[in-house]
C-alpha cells in the first residue's frame, strides 16, 4: 500500500482530516518503535512505505522501553495532537492496516514484544488475524 492510500484509509475509517490522519499514523508508529526492540521494528518496517518505515527506524534508542497502554496512548495523543479517545481508536485503525500490510512473521514478532494490554490494542483493529 502506498503512503497516500494508507493516509486516505486512516482518514476514511476514523473521520479525521488528511493532516490528522497522517499525524496519527506517524505518532502511532513512532510510539510503537519506542516500545519494541530495534530488530522487530526493522522487520516490520520492510513492509511499509518509506514515510511510515522512517517512523519505526528514525531516532531510535538502543533498546525497547517498557510502558503500558496508558503511556502508549498518551504519547500518541501528544504527538498527534488528538485527544485520548481519538488516539486510541486511531491506533487500532493504524494497527489494523499494518496487519494487512506486513508479513505474519513480522506482525507476530511485534505482538510478542508487547505487554498483554498493548497486545489487545495491537490486535483490536485486525479482523482477519486472531488475537493470541
Amino acid at each position: 500500500m502506498r503512503y497516500d492510500a494508507f493516509v486516505a484509509e486512516v482518514e476514511h475509517r476514523t473521520g479525521l482530516s488528511e493532516g490528522e490522519a497522517a499525524a496519527l499514523g506517524r505518532a502511532t508508529l513512532r510510539t510503537l518503535a519506542e516500545r519494541i526492540p530495534p530488530g522487530t521494528a526493522a522487520g516490520l518496517a520492510v513492509a511499509l512505505p518509506d514515510e511510515l518505515a522512517g517512523q519505526l527506524l528514525g531516532g531510535r534508542t538502543p533498546g525497547a522501553e517498557e510502558f503500558d497502554i496508558c503511556e502508549f496512548i498518551g504519547r500518541v495523543s501528544e504527538r498527534s495532537g488528538l485527544d485520548a479517545p481519538h488516539s486510541t481508536y486511531g491506533a487500532r485503525v493504524v494497527f489494523g492496516l499494518i496487519h494487512g500490510m506486513a508479513a505474519r512473521r513480522a506482525v507476530d514478532a511485534v505482538r510478542e514484544a508487547l505487554s498483554c494490554d498493548l497486545r489487545v490494542l495491537f490486535d483490536a483493529g485486525s479482523a482477519d488475524r486472531p488475537a493470541v
